[in-house]
């Protein structure tokens, strides 16, 4: 599932569809800010549980706290429909519109520090789209030379001033499926079937788990910062228990993970 703005309307679910295999529901709408974008999916609980790209705050990236809140609140909700890794956020790009946005302008800096403010919240879940563009630019090409040095995505990559062409488009794919197809297939091994009961006034997590694989357990009050409880665990039976002391606080949330070899 992809959300956005127009930058999501054109082409690049689509691509991402013919390049994986698997079905991309577009939901880009041309011109709506973060705001807009986060009130239609959060108004669409039944998708949640999807792999979802989201990327928001083109239109009103000078609004950097509402940005900010606004992919907060979506990432969120995934959580809470426990989804809780399968989602990635894209960075905003700026334009060539008559150089407002070239480097050392207000506009550029407001941009790059939402992307900086975007890329400290959500880790390794965001995608710098911007600076992916940018080293993709054609040396040979002298509109791309001058893009290059403004800072800016490439022209040879754009359909006009700000929009991606099919060929811009391509090179977010292709990064994508090359370095980030791992977290929307939920390969990084969290374990989403996981219970918690209260046991003898302790608190047990009970989870399906495989033979032989080690896992650990992290908890969160906010579905976006999580901290590891408890060193890696060896499993020795199919269906195993956790117990560990009840903290009270009902806002706290636990998740399991498969540690990787």
């Amino acid at each position: 599932m992809t959300w956005g703005d127009s930058l999501t309307a054109a082409d690049y679910p689509k691509i991402l569809a013919e390049k994986t295999g698997m079905e991309v529901l577009n939901g880009g709408v041309n011109g709506q800010t973060s705001s807009q974008i986060a009130a239609r999916m959060l108004a669409a609980p039944h998708l949640h549980r999807c792999p979802t790209i989201l990327w928001a705050g083109r239109n009103n990236y000078d609004q950097a706290h509402s940005v900010l809140r606004d992919v907060e609140a979506m990432v969120t909700a995934l959580a809470l429909a426990g989804n809780t890794n399968r989602f990635l956020v894209l960075g905003v790009i700026n334009s060539s519109y008559g150089g407002y946005e070239d480097r050392g302008t207000s506009a550029y800096r407001s941009i790059v520090d939402l992307n900086r403010a975007l890329a400290e919240r959500f880790g390794d879940r965001f995608v710098p789209v911007r600076e992916i563009l940018i080293d993709a630019y054609d040396p040979k090409q002298a509109g791309d030379q001058l893009d290059f040095a403004h800072d800016v995505p490439p022209g040879s990559l754009r359909s006009d001033a700000l929009h991606l062409n099919e060929s811009g488009y391509r090179v977010l794919v292709d990064h994508l499926l090359r370095h980030r197809m791992a977290p929307l297939r939920g390969d990084l091994g969290w374990v989403e079937k996981v219970s918690l009961g209260l046991k003898s006034g302790r608190c047990a997590l009970r989870a399906e788990v495989r033979l032989g694989w080690q896992y650990r357990v992290e908890s969160s009050e906010d579905l976006i910062h999580w901290r590891e409880e408890f060193a890696p665990i060896w499993p020795e039976t199919k269906t195993r228990e956790w117990e560990f002391p009840f903290s009270g606080d009902p806002r706290r949330f636990y998740r399991l993970q498969r540690l990787l070899d």
